[in-house]
């Protein structure tokens, strides 16, 4: 498994870590990504929410089938480390 971004036809950008599978892949601890609009008050960015965090799959893996996927890519190192932080219980060092 590795982190992906995961692009549906819907339109959803999902970041999550992602094993093919023969009907399409699994993603396992999904986020949408989503664009945060600059403010006069708050510089803007990318927020992370969870995508059916309320699912037993969340941690197992949800299931996509490929007529659902627009495209699937590989995200910034930063992004990437961003994700892994925040499902690993892995204590990562910081980037150089």
């Amino acid at each position: 498994m590795s982190i992906q971004i995961v692009v549906l036809v819907s339109g959803l950008t999902l970041l999550g870590e992602v094993a093919e599978v023969a009907e399409g892949v699994v993603i396992t601890h999904p986020v949408n990504v989503i664009t945060v609009p600059s403010t006069p008050q708050k510089q803007g960015g990318l927020a992370f929410v969870p995508f059916l965090e309320y699912t037993q799959e969340f941690d197992t893996g949800i299931a996509l089938k490929r007529d659902q996927i627009l495209t699937i890519v590989t995200p910034t190192e930063e992004i990437a480390r961003k994700h892994q932080s925040i499902f690993s219980n892995l204590i990562l060092p910081p980037s150089v």
